[in-house]
């Protein structure tokens, strides 16, 4: 399943990945546009049995290339701080989209 929207300059991206309808992985990206250049945000976690297992965040700036994101420089890091209760916020913020997502899919059967 996969969503966008856009706030302004901001373009906002969730993707969920699922398997034998198990959530595997989940992706948030942002992109804000800035002129010329574009910022992107882009989180990731790996899932199993509804934990995570792994999470982390690619980060850069890139000249925007005829109106789109065609490449963008990455700083690939750990996430730094306490990655548990950032992993937790996400995750959460993910539950509250999905249960959304599962009462679209169950009204539109």
């Amino acid at each position: 399943y996969y969503d966008n929207w856009e706030v302004g300059g901001t373009r906002y991206d969730e993707a969920f990945y699922f398997k034998n309808s198990e959530l595997l992985f989940y992706e948030y990206k942002i992109s804000e546009h800035n002129g010329g250049n574009v910022h992107l945000t882009q989180d990731d976690f790996y899932l199993s049995n509804g934990k995570v297992l792994y999470g982390f965040r690619d980060e850069g700036t890139s000249k925007e290339t005829g109106g789109s994101v065609n490449f963008v420089d990455v700083l690939r890091y750990q996430l730094n701080g306490d990655k548990n209760a950032y992993v937790g916020k996400a995750f959460a913020d993910f539950m509250d989209s999905y249960k959304i997502l599962l009462s679209e899919l169950y009204i539109s059967f």
